[in-house]
């Protein structure tokens, strides 16, 4: 007896249209992505109760002629795609010819459009797969799609719907991202009589931005613009404080069309790696232009997911954009002091209380425009070798004392700064150091926090963040700029892989040579026995390194450069957090100077490599409003 059933073409609609029509959001995606298509420059988009009982799309796009009409609603029927090498180079939204009618066969719809060209537009209305009504109306230019009673027809699916506002919240995150997508569209959404945002269209991103996630979102945003390997980068991306719980505001377009990429989620991921907490993600809004013929959107019924011809390219390119706008562009974040909702408390030791000695001759205004020129004079019996710790006592003499606390000498940690070179005057800093400004240390509160004045604000640094971010930047710095090094292992390190790490491993075995390795493989037992290792890897470090590295080769989602860099920089600031001063112990004045003139000099210290902030800053003008002076 045949089982085989060939189903009929309205059941085939019905099970066909699941693919692309799962929720009401779905529906409001294939029909703003049609209008966009359509040219249009204002969309507005209208639900109520989620969208489940009523949508309403308009645009004033193209619109279809009355012969048109009939087929936008039959399975595989689009203007978009003739022949087989268009599907190598598309350029829309939508292109499937499906939407159209995967929608009308599970609600009731009603399609009304105009050209330009024409006097009177069209009138289509269907309920189900059965079309009720096709006559010529008057309307505007464009189109308007009004979809009723989702699934009305399909009980089965409709059962599986969430909630009224759980729709509605997906629908608003829909048109965030279509709003992103395009800048220059005017997007209004209306949901249950309300407006939700309205877009400007004026073809600026930040606008958008502004207009959909609010002021506060905007101001802390970093632009990019980046063009390598024929792909062009830009959007922006959120400071190391504009962080959330989950992905739900990392947004990524391939040529403008939104898509979920394992690639470029590991990429953002990565770069912040030594900016944001680990429990913390990143948020971005970023495009990747690409020539259409190396992307496959091709690959998920919804076209959510892309396949690219060179992941590894795509995650180069987005890793290094990013990672160089946060080392130009990140600002200390801005402390947020409550006045109401804060006591006063005497958290200073008065500098009288504590014997230390303060500047007999000098200060701070007596040193002059630029408090380094001073800093420099003091320092010339060191610049002749006969100083006898580095110069450092000399700035005792220039700077006020920043123990507020009495200091024990039982308790102070035996940390040499001898050997560490001091930032001299601007003239002399190297071209990416900032000008040593005009500062004070007026305090250190609990060990932990330096109180630094400046001319119009007032730091608060956190000196073991900022001591392990300095010692991080200095030993990546010391890596980039000089020559691979290498030493050969007196015992060789054998190193057992997996049989997909092995291969990777194989694959890249010369440009893993290049960065100061050499090896031996065996294939039957999947090992590889490390001779020689750069010299900034210690030898025990070697097989986490080198199994590391292997693991992110398999997964294709960097290259060998990239994962040294990766591998490198997790080694280093843990490193770094274990060499760095810690907080609650008392060290002498030389180390909060030290550290408090690197901050202030290096543009790239506002975060530890773990995410916390270095430094917060109050401005001069914040404080006397909060003592209502102002």
């Amino acid at each position: 007896m045949r089982e085989i059933n060939v189903l009929d073409f309205q059941l085939a609609n019905l099970i066909a249209a699941g693919e692309v029509v799962d929720r009401p959001g779905s529906v409001i995606k294939e029909l703003v992505e049609n209008a966009i298509d359509a040219g249009a420059t204002t969309i507005t988009v209208e639900i109520k109760r989620g969208g489940i009982s009523f949508m309403r799309v308009t645009d004033n796009g193209k619109g279809m002629s009355p012969e048109d009409v009939p087929y936008c609603i039959k399975r595989h029927a689009t203007s978009k795609i003739r022949t087989a090498a268009d599907l190598d180079q598309i350029g829309t939204l939508g292109f499937r010819g499906e939407a159209l009618a995967a929608i009308s066969s599970v609600s009731k719809m009603t399609i009304l459009t105009k050209q330009i060209e024409n006097s009177m537009g069209t009138l289509l209305e269907c309920e189900g797969p059965e079309v009720l009504e096709i006559t010529e109306t008057g309307c505007q230019n464009g189109t308007t799609i009004l979809v009723e009673e989702l699934f009305f027809n399909v009980p089965a699916r409709r059962k599986f719907l969430k909630k009224d506002v759980s729709e509605g919240f997906y629908i608003y995150s829909v048109m965030e991202r279509l709003a992103f997508s395009r800048p220059d569209i005017v997007f209004k959404y209306i949901a249950d009589g309300a407006l939700k945002f309205a877009t400007p269209g004026s073809g600026k991103l930040l606008d958008t931005l502004y207009a959909v996630l609010g002021k506060d979102f905007a101001d802390k945003t970093i632009p990019i613009d980046t063009r390598e390997d024929r792909i062009h980068v830009h959007g922006y991306i959120g400071t190391p404080e504009n962080t959330r719980g989950n992905t739900n505001l990392q947004v990524f377009f391939i040529n403008h069309r939104f898509v979920k990429s394992k690639t470029a989620y590991a990429a953002i991921k990565q770069a912040f790696d030594s900016y944001i907490a680990s429990d913390r993600f990143s948020c971005c809004v970023l495009f990747v232009d690409v020539d259409p013929r190396f992307v496959d959107v091709n690959v998920h019924p919804s076209k959510l997911e892309v396949k690219f011809s060179s992941e590894k390219l795509i995650f180069d390119v987005l890793y290094f954009a990013i990672r160089s706008a946060l080392a130009k562009r990140i600002n200390r974040p801005q402390g947020n002091f409550n006045v109401q909702a804060s006591r006063v408390i005497n958290a200073f030791v008065p500098v009288e209380n504590t014997g230390l000695r303060r500047p007999a001759q000098l200060s701070i205004n007596d040193m002059g425009p630029n408090v380094s020129s001073v800093i420099d004079e003091t320092k010339k019996d060191d610049d002749t070798g006969s100083g006898s710790s580095g110069g450092y006592s000399n700035l005792d003499f220039v700077m006020p004392s920043i123990q507020l606390e009495p200091i024990h000498p039982d308790r102070v940690e035996d940390f040499s700064w001898d050997e560490i070179e001091l930032p001299r005057r601007a003239d002399r800093l190297d071209g990416a150091l900032q000008p040593l400004p005009e500062y004070r240390i007026v305090g250190e509160l609990y060990s932990s926090f330096i109180v630094v004045e400046l001319k119009e604000t007032v730091l608060f640094i956190d000196k073991h963040a900022a001591h392990e971010r300095i010692l991080f930047e200095d030993m990546k710095r010391n890596m980039q700029q000089s020559k691979v090094d290498s030493q050969i292992l007196l015992l060789p390190v054998d190193i057992l892989l997996g049989a997909e790490e092995f291969g990777a491993f194989c694959d890249y075995a010369e440009e893993i040579r290049k960065i100061g390795f050499d090896f031996l493989t065996n294939q039957d037992a999947l090992s590889v026995q490390v001779t020689q290792i750069p010299t900034q890897i210690q030898e025990e470090k070697v097989t986490d390194f080198i199994q590391g590295m292997a693991g992110m080769l398999v997964h294709g989602a960097t290259s060998v450069e990239v994962s040294k860099e990766i591998l490198y920089e997790k080694a280093l600031y843990q490193a770094s957090c274990k060499a760095a001063v810690k907080a609650g112990r008392i060290y002498d004045d030389a180390s909060a100077n030290w550290i408090c003139e690197r901050v202030l000099v290096l543009p790239n210290i506002k975060y530890c490599p773990h995410g916390r902030p270095v430094a917060f800053e109050i401005t001069k003008i914040e404080l006397e409003k909060m003592f209502k002076r102002r």
